[in-house]
């Protein structure tokens, strides 16, 4: 009977599709379950079972789909079927042949729970991937045989040349596309475990730090948390920005960098509409990308902008950690960009994202107390999520360090500033304070330096020109940072310019903290967190007043006894907690505490 019923098959053995097309698919189904049967091994030094069945099985099927190409067996099984139900009537079946087949089918499930229990399931976010993209070929597959515009659609040619040799349908595509991801992912597990089996017995958690307004290794305190982390035993990865020399993918010290290329930015209100939508855009298809290849367990947002708190918003829904680093207050920020400190529509908005940002965060990070306070109070961030982990100089400041002998000038003092040049950073009040000691007080005796790049220094350039100090004041540009303790070391009087307003109030700078480490007395304006991190080893200037600064600038320009004094104090407030080791330690807390 089964052969009488295999006669009036309508299926001819021979090749079903003899394009080059066909055959590299059908070779890219072999590639891709040999990869399903690496994959399938578990790690060496690991208590596992020997093989994954997930990726056996996804190996097997792939191994009969791809037979099934060339062959179009499927198409001998349903004429086989369909003849033995329409000439066999199941009743008139013998006891023999039921019994045999009752054998059959409990041989098999025995089988079956020996081979699960020998090579059990573990399931994970790969296979999850790899067996979606085989029931989207699945499903393209059944598609296809049903009647409709559908399949009519999946069978259309996207193109044929050379009478048939060069062709290639819809459902290929399809094919090709699905094969594609399921070795992608089988490779991914194949790497996971080989780096599992070289390293450690464990997979360490992995944190993915999200960076839009700075590159790496510019941004320097993100490099210094994310060593902190990776000495703590994580695994860090970046997203940021790259500047037209960087590489877009690289590995440093540690540090695994993913860069997106940088954007223009239009100005005005449209001008952050377009940098924020985009950089919002480049973290989602990154992070994505980083999920699949490598699988991360919090997403560390520095900020500003709040609005890139979106993506671990969205991250927090899958399971993932969300931690919220308050670089700067990203609303008033803005309204010191602006000129304004009227509250308009765009500083309500940035005012939502912040408060939506501390609401969502699983832990929160501020500088200082005055972000942590508005974290609590206008963000609504529960106290106990709340941490501080401070600005800090590092050991290349602490360390002896030689001064740059280039800028030394004979009967001079050096004034100097290091740092981001940007609008908000106040670096016109130094040039105006230069101007104030050239012509209001005739002073000669000194040379200014202003070390760093940022946007605002083309118009800084220009404005020095037009006060007539431009052989006053030496622009360095972008410089390297290991170059940056020994011109700090140089300089006899420092200067942190940013002018007291809503912004600068909460910010604690970076720059003033690297003066003092290397024991160099301060010229500032008052503001509360200059006053708390420098105290009695800076002069403040009230009002942001430019002829009391120039005043307090000559006082030591006068007093070098004050000025050795002032270095003193400051190098002893470094010492006696302000030291980046000392904050790493609470960074390391606040992991410690989210797991």
């Amino acid at each position: 009977m089964n052969l009488a019923i295999l006669g009036q098959s309508q299926w001819t053995f021979g090749v079903n599709d003899p394009s080059i097309f066909a055959w590299l698919i059908f070779a890219a189904f072999f590639l891709a379950a040999c990869f399903c049967w690496l994959a399938s091994r578990s790690p060496e030094g690991h208590d596992l079972p020997r093989r994954n069945l997930a990726w056996v099985l996804m190996s097997i099927i792939l191994v009969v789909l791809g037979i099934n190409k060339q062959l179009d067996l499927h198409q001998l099984v349903l004429d086989y079927v369909r003849e033995l139900f329409a000439s066999t009537n199941i009743s008139e079946l013998s006891p023999v042949i039921w019994v045999a087949i009752a054998v059959v089918a409990g041989s098999l499930t025995v089988l079956a729970w020996r081979v699960c229990v020998t090579y059990p399931f573990r399931f994970n976010r790969h296979l999850f991937f790899a067996f979606g993209a085989l029931i989207i070929f699945l499903g393209a597959q059944v598609v296809r045989f049903l009647p409709g515009p559908t399949s009519r659609l999946l069978v259309a040619h996207v193109f044929s040349v050379e009478e048939g040799l060069f062709h290639l349908h819809v459902i290929e595509l399809i094919e090709l596309g699905s094969l594609m991801v399921i070795g992608f992912f089988a490779r991914a597990t194949l790497h996971r475990n080989e780096s599992l089996a070289d390293g450690a017995t464990t997979a360490r958690k992995h944190v993915l730090m999200l960076l839009e307004n700075a590159g790496i290794p510019e941004d320097h305190r993100v490099v210094r948390e994310a060593e902190a982390l990776c000495q703590a035993g994580f695994q860090v990865s970046i997203i940021c920005p790259a500047s037209r020399e960087q590489k877009w993918s690289e590995k440093l010290r540690g540090i695994q960098i993913y860069r997106f290329p940088e954007s223009f930015s239009p100005s005005g209100f449209a001008g952050y509409i377009w940098e924020y939508g985009y950089s919002i855009a480049m973290f989602s298809v990154i992070s994505f990308y980083v999920l699949i290849r490598r699988g991360f367990d919090v997403v560390h947002v520095h900020t500003p902008p709040d609005m890139t708190s979106v993506v671990a918003v969205i991250y927090q829904l899958f399971g993932k950690k969300f931690v919220f680093d308050h670089h700067d207050l990203s609303p008033e920020l803005y309204l010191a960009r602006r000129g304004n400190d009227t509250p308009n529509l765009a500083y309500k908005i940035l005012r939502a994202f912040e408060r939506l940002a501390c609401c969502r965060a699983d832990r929160l990070i501020a500088t200082n107390l005055t972000q942590q306070a508005a974290q609590k109070q206008r963000g609504g961030a529960k106290p106990e999520r709340c941490y501080i982990v401070r600005n800090g100089p590092d050991e290349s400041f602490l360390k002896s360090v030689e001064p740059n002998v280039t800028l030394l000038r004979p009967g001079k003092l050096l004034l100097g500033y290091v740092g981001v040049i940007g609008i908000q950073d106040g670096v016109d009040y130094m040039i105006r304070v230069v101007r104030e000691l050239k012509f209001t007080h005739r002073r000669s005796d000194f040379q200014a330096v202003i070390v760093g790049y940022g946007t605002a220094l083309d118009d800084l350039k220009l404005l020095a020109r037009e006060l007539d100090v431009e052989e006053e004041i030496h622009f360095t540009g972008r410089v390297p940072f290991a170059t940056v303790p020994p011109l700090i070391k140089s300089f006899d009087i420092c200067f942190t310019p940013d002018p007291s307003n809503s912004y600068n109030d909460s910010c604690t700078t970076i720059k003033t903290m690297e003066y003092m480490s290397l024991s160099k007395p301060t010229v500032c304006f008052r503001t509360k967190e200059n006053q708390f991190t420098a105290g009695d080893a800076a002069l403040y200037a009230e009002n942001n007043d430019i002829a009391e600064f120039a005043k307090l600038t000559i006082r030591l320009m006068d007093d070098p006894d004050l000025r050795e004094k002032m270095g003193r104090l400051a190098r002893q407030r470094i010492d006696d907690g302000l030291t980046w080791q000392r904050q790493a330690m609470q960074l390391v807390k606040l992991y410690s505490d989210l797991f």
